[in-house]
């Protein structure tokens, strides 16, 4: 199964709360809905049974209880759509968890340039995610240093400040997640680069320790990512990462050519597919059947955790009293409509819209052949 990621962005007000905006209730600022469907127009809904059970001590009001069970079912679509389409279909890559640059070295490295650092070319994966999670250096001396990632469309992504001791591997945990793709380019690349101090020059630890033969060239003419007899590490069905020197901030015009020096970085790191980006759509098309059935999907399940809180509730009142066993039918019924449209969409997707899935037939097929 994938890594889950936070919610995905691409299901943001698919399903807006209400339309009603009235004096009888709080300033309604969940109008939105992409899709034309309301949380509170489910069926068996009504914006007084979700009031009647707000806690006021809490501050739990009306909108935030009806937006953390839209919430809790854009989570469970994301959760139930991974495990469906991994059981109906392969991945395409494994996913990798580990490390990328040895943590091994001989001297140090003097560089000629301004800065230094690392490049990582990507797969192109649509609906693939890297996960950075500790940025280890081995430098000469200690410092503390800033370390710029961007990409090869000349956005500075993100800052991070290093510690460097002198002589030794320095954690730096961080909790960075990058996305596999860009609809820019088709040539995706991340560079991990810093200004170079003479003073604290950087390790020469390789990408590899080249031993048995395995070597991994960074040649984006010929990228190993995109062969079919790679049997190099979990990572090179990702990325292609290589060393880089520079004067410049400008990398819009990289080498297409690197060595295998990693000026001193190690990199913990994850790579995983996010298989809900099958269910994303470039703008809303309420004609397109997929489209209006993860909206109408992610409607009843929210519907259906609508009616679990109100009726956990321990506020009493008469809706509580009275409707209890209409609403426990009415989430039964919600959730069995969520379980059809599940079905419907996994089975009429089209795996092509991202490039995490194959059908099985290929991969037994392939296993024939090795």
């Amino acid at each position: 199964m994938s890594e889950i990621t936070p919610i995905n962005p691409c299901f943001e007000d698919i399903i807006g709360l209400s339309r009603i905006d009235c004096g009888c209730f709080e300033d309604n600022l969940y109008m939105t809905s992409n899709s034309t469907l309301y949380l509170d127009e489910a069926e068996g809904l009504n914006l007084r049974t979700i009031d009647s059970i707000k806690n006021c001590d809490n501050a739990n009001d009306l909108w935030l209880l009806m937006d953390t069970a839209r919430n809790n079912g854009i989570s469970r679509f994301i959760s139930d759509t991974n495990i469906a389409l991994i059981q109906k279909y392969a991945p395409q890559r494994s996913n990798y968890k580990g490390t990328v640059g040895e943590q091994t070295y001989k001297t140090n490295r003097a560089i000629n340039h301004t800065y230094a650092g690392v490049r990582m070319r990507t797969a192109n994966v649509v609906g693939g995610f890297m996960k950075l999670t500790n940025i280890k250096t081995i430098f000469s001396g200690t410092d503390t240093f800033n370390l710029f990632i961007y990409n090869n469309l000349n956005e500075l992504l993100h800052t991070v400040s290093i510690n460097t001791t002198t002589n030794s591997v320095t954690n730096n945990l961080v909790n960075i997640t990058l996305p596999m793709w860009d609809k820019r380019t088709q040539e995706l690349e991340y560079i991990f680069i810093y200004q170079y101090d003479s003073l604290n020059q950087p390790k020469d630890n390789q990408l590899s320790c080249n031993c048995g033969g395995v070597t991994y060239p960074f040649n984006c003419q010929y990228p190993y990512f995109h062969s079919p007899s790679n049997k190099m590490k979990g990572w090179s069905k990702w990325i292609m990462p290589g060393n880089i020197e520079t004067d410049t901030l400008d990398f819009s015009d990289l080498s297409c050519t690197s060595g295998n020096y990693m000026n001193g970085l190690t990199f913990d790191i994850s790579f995983w597919c996010d298989l809900s980006r099958q269910f994303c759509f470039d703008e809303a098309d309420l004609n397109d059947r997929q489209f209006i059935s993860v909206a109408y999907a992610i409607q009843h399940i929210s519907a259906y955790y609508l009616c679990t809180q109100i009726l956990t509730s321990p506020n009493i009142n008469r809706y509580t009293m009275i409707n209890h066993e209409q609403l426990n039918a009415l989430r039964q019924l919600h959730e069995a409509k969520y379980k059809e449209l599940i079905t419907y969409l996994v089975e009429t997707t089209d795996i092509t819209n991202t490039d995490c899935l194959q059908c099985r037939d290929n991969i037994r097929i392939g296993k024939g052949l090795l």
